[in-house]
């Protein structure tokens, strides 16, 4: 409800081809006043949700989204679970330092190229400090909260 008015959104959930969800969509067509009239056609807004991102070992950030980009960059929004850190360990993977890194380059990139504008990385708590707030201190340089 947006100051007596409310806003209706439809979902539509894409599946790839081999049945698995792939994007889910909000959109929004109309806003109805609380009378129930269609007061307006309000601007159309497109908001997409993906899941788990992960860019490990991504060298072309052209590539992870290719398929995907173009409907990306239809959406006003478009929200991704990372399921990695944008961070290089200083000594690479180890035993003790195990986890999903992709390269803050090319991996930044790729976010950026596809069109997402915006990131979860609640799940990478356990890659340690250093890792988050590099991550972090990436995702801000692009803009990506």
């Amino acid at each position: 409800m947006l100051n007596g008015s409310t806003l209706l959104l439809s979902v539509v959930v894409r599946v790839d081809r081999d049945g698995r969800t792939g994007i889910v969509m909000l959109e929004s067509s109309h806003v109805f006043t609380s009378s129930g009239l269609d007061c307006c056609h309000s601007m159309p807004f497109k908001m997409m949700l993906t899941g788990d991102v992960n860019l490990m070992n991504v060298t072309d950030p052209a590539v992870p989204f290719a398929r995907v980009a173009g409907e990306f960059r239809s959406a006003n929004i478009v929200f991704s679970n990372l399921e990695c850190c944008l961070y290089d360990p200083p000594h690479g993977h180890t035993i003790d330092n195990e986890g999903f890194y992709a390269h803050p380059g090319p991996g930044g990139e790729a976010l950026k190229h596809a069109g997402i504008k915006a990131v979860g990385i609640a799940n990478n708590v356990n890659y340690g400090e250093a890792a988050i707030k590099g991550s972090i201190a990436r995702l801000d340089e692009m803009g990506i909260p």
